[in-house]
């Protein structure tokens, strides 16, 4: 037993030494420094006391409740200094929030950050818990939990980044707790990351606040004068019973009625015309994107991601096909939107923004088994709350295989289906397309069976139709959404110097008129049709600029011939310009309008 206790003190390092554990302790000296030059709210003059509490909105709380957790004033930096504590009431860190005043309204805007990334793997208000308490009351705000310990004196912590996530680091630390009651706010977001947390930290022991009008956020709740107490005993315990009633839906199914715009998801600030045809990002669901090859699905994909990125949404890139590195070369040249590689000068600036963007790659390069990237989404679902999952390309992951490749592919994508439902994270899968002649792109031209395309609740095609029109450009055509059905196109122009197809916002009505006019520029063209039909289509045009349009059917007994005319687009009327009138032939007598 000596030798194998000598052996073990050789060959394993001291805890303190490992560098994940060595991680959690850095920061300390810098918060400290913080503090030491912070004041004490209550020693503040009347006057600039008052101003500061109004400032940063924290009016409600009494002095006594502030000193209680040290939040300190840095009157340097005019910033609010909010201590974070490890559960043995050791300084860790410190939330500094700073006011800016805002160009076009009297109010300001309050920025956050913290002295240093560690203060992020830890929760505010471990000063106020002592190791007898066995029930804590979890919030996404610090004054939440102030609030909350002055008006019922109960013991209450809040995470570091509101809703985005709970650190992984702090969930030892919370096992001790028998009971732990989740009090978010009462928006539709709240109230699925505290289900969503409540799963991680054991929903045995778990009660939850139900979003209604009623209930707000604590801090809230005390601005509105309503009893934080009475508020408490009416939360629920998470029931894990698999069938549930109408009843215990309804707050959900009301809640999804008077949100819309949350149902709907987050939204693109880079690509507009996307917020119109798929209304947002939505957790729960699988994407699927196609693109001829070289036409730039990855570099499209990768600003896809970003735009999101930037909004908050958690993002796991997996890029089988693409260095992690080339890929956050281009990914922070982009969020940059500026060639850094001319400004060398700014890429310490533009690194450190980009650092604190919730943004996660995993390792893997080329064929990889399923289960063990699916081993690393749940990871990093877990640890990481991850909301987005980009998967580039299916080909690359799956590697080269002959047989059963189809047999493969499907079972990829069902395991993808499930993960995505069960784990209420988004997964977007790039999958190359068929090897098909020089055409448009549809459902149809997804390599593999039906089966990606059935599972699938939205399809972006990137269509390049450069090499059969000069004049006709790149656009990303959404033939599948399931939210609400809406589909349409998107104009692309791609900047080369910065990687970015987002330089130019064009909505889908000027999209209609400009594909439309492009698909015009194709004269006197023979088009093989699947079940060996053809048409065969003249063009004419005269001096004032009307077409004249012929197409006819051969092999179809149906459809004869028709014929269209369509009026000058430099006319008077704005509207005669988009109106097409076609007759078919005398047969029929009908008139269409498109």
């Amino acid at each position: 037993m000596r030798n194998i206790k000598r052996q073990a003190r050789l060959d394993f390092p001291c805890m303190s030494e490992v560098q994940g554990a060595a991680f959690l302790k850095q920061g300390a000296t810098e918060a400290n420094r913080s503090l030491d030059v912070g004041i004490p709210l209550d020693q503040l003059e009347q006057s600039e006391q008052e101003l500061v509490l109004e400032k940063f909105e924290c009016e409600n709380l009494s002095l006594s409740t502030l000193n209680s957790y040290n939040v300190k004033y840095h009157s340097e930096d005019q910033a609010l200094l909010l201590p974070y504590y490890l559960a043995d009431r050791t300084l860790i860190s410190a939330k500094k929030l700073t006011c800016f005043p805002k160009e076009d309204s009297n109010s300001c805007s309050i920025e956050q950050e913290f002295t240093s990334l560690s203060g992020k793997c830890h929760l505010f208000g471990w000063n106020q818990i002592s190791t007898s308490d066995d029930y804590i009351i979890l919030t996404t705000s610090e004054f939440d939990a102030m609030a909350i310990t002055e008006t019922t004196k109960k013991k209450a912590l809040a995470l570091p980044m509101g809703i985005s996530s709970i650190p992984i680091e702090s969930l030892p630390d919370l096992e001790r707790f028998k009971k732990i009651l989740l009090w978010f706010e009462n928006d539709l977001l709240s109230w699925k990351a505290a289900k969503h947390f409540a799963q991680k930290l054991n929903g045995s022991r778990c009660y939850i606040i139900r979003p209604s009008l009623e209930t707000p956020g604590p801090y809230r709740a005390l601005q509105q004068g309503l009893s934080l107490k009475n508020i408490i005993k009416n939360a629920h315990q998470i029931k894990h019973e698999s069938i549930v009633s109408y009843s215990a839906m309804k707050n959900e199914v009301y809640s999804e009625l008077a949100n819309l715009e949350m149902v709907a998801g987050t939204e693109w600030k880079r690509y507009l015309p996307l917020n119109k045809i798929l209304k947002g990002h939505r957790p729960g669901e699988m994407t699927v994107f196609t693109g001829p090859t070289g036409s730039g699905k990855t570099t499209f994909m990768s600003e896809y991601s970003l735009d999101l990125c930037e909004s908050g949404v958690r993002t796991l890139w997996g890029s089988f096909e693409i260095p992690n590195v080339k890929l956050a070369k281009v990914m922070l040249t982009q969020f940059a939107k500026k060639n850094l590689s001319t400004h060398l000068d700014e890429f310490d600036l533009w690194s450190k923004k980009f650092e604190h963007l919730p943004l996660f790659f995993m390792t893997f390069h080329g064929h990889q088994s399923i289960q063990s990237v699916l081993d690393a989404m749940t990871h990093a679902v877990y640890v990481h709350d991850i909301e987005h999952i980009v998967v580039d390309n299916l080909q690359f992951m799956m590697g080269a295989m002959d047989k059963e490749k189809f047999f493969m592919q499907d079972r990829i994508i069902s395991s993808f289906r499930n993960f995505a439902t069960t784990k209420n994270c988004h997964i977007t899968v790039v999958i190359h397309p068929r090897k098909e002649k020089e055409e448009e792109l549809c459902t149809a031209s997804v390599f593999g069976s039906a089966k990606a395309t059935q599972e699938a609740d939205n399809i972006l095609i990137l269509q390049d139709r450069r090499n059969t029109n000069p004049q006709a450009g790149k656009y990303i055509q959404v033939v599948k959404n399931r939210f609400d059905g809406d589909l349409g196109k998107m104009l692309l122009k791609f900047d080369k110097d910065i990687y970015t197809f987002s330089g130019k916002k064009l909505d889908t009505d000027r999209l209609k008129k400009q594909t439309h006019h492009q698909d015009n520029l194709v004269q006197n063209t023979e088009i093989e049709k699947h079940d060996d039909q053809s048409r065969r289509t003249l063009h004419s045009q005269n001096e004032n600029g009307s077409e004249h349009w012929e197409a006819d059917f051969p092999s179809d007994p149906e459809v004869k011939r028709f014929d269209y005319d369509t009026v000058n687009q430099a006319g008077d009327s704005a509207e005669a310009g988009d109106m097409m009138e076609l007759s078919e032939d005398d047969d029929t007598k009908e008139r269409l309008s498109y």
